[in-house]
């Protein structure tokens, strides 16, 4: 019998420009932070409301970088991450807009992202299910071998 071929999970083209994304917003919000800019990312508002948000931006920076690494090499966990970061990141924006300085772009990224992630094909990718339109390979030893179904001598339902 020979060893059926292993079929590699393709990432989608969407994952990998979430993960780069995923780096590009952790260096902004880390950059704002550095260069005091509150025009780089949305959380130039949220700075000036609370005093502990610094350290809480760059978790979330850092966390950022782990999901961006993990979805990258298709780990389920950063794509659970990768939602939670989403949401923090919905919440934030919704706070945000109820403050009056509305981040509209940042939302509309946030939702596509969520959406994206939630189709059928990246699921099965991050829970290393195959494609649909994949191929299924099925091992089939000898057609004549006794106990296949293919139809050997001593099969109980073949007919003389």
């Amino acid at each position: 019998m020979t060893p059926s071929p292993t079929t590699r999970r393709q990432r989608p083209l969407g994952v990998a420009v979430i993960a780069v994304f995923l780096v590009l917003d952790a260096i902004l919000a880390a950059g704002q932070l550095l260069f005091d800019s509150p025009y780089m990312t949305r959380t130039g508002t949220l700075i000036e409301m609370s005093d502990g948000l610094p350290v809480v931006i760059v978790a979330l920076a850092a966390l950022r970088i782990v999901a961006a690494v993990g979805l990258w090499l298709g780990s389920r966990r950063a794509w659970v991450v990768t939602m939670l970061i989403v949401g923090v990141g919905l919440a934030f924006s919704f706070v945000v807009y109820f403050v009056g300085d509305p981040a509209y772009v940042r939302m509309v990224i946030d939702i596509v992202i969520a959406f994206y992630l939630n189709q059928g094909i990246v699921r099965d990718y991050f829970e290393g299910r195959p494609p649909a339109d994949a191929a299924v390979v099925v091992p089939t030893g000898d057609p004549g071998a006794p106990g296949s179904r293919a139809g050997g001598a001593g099969h109980e339902g073949s007919r003389p």
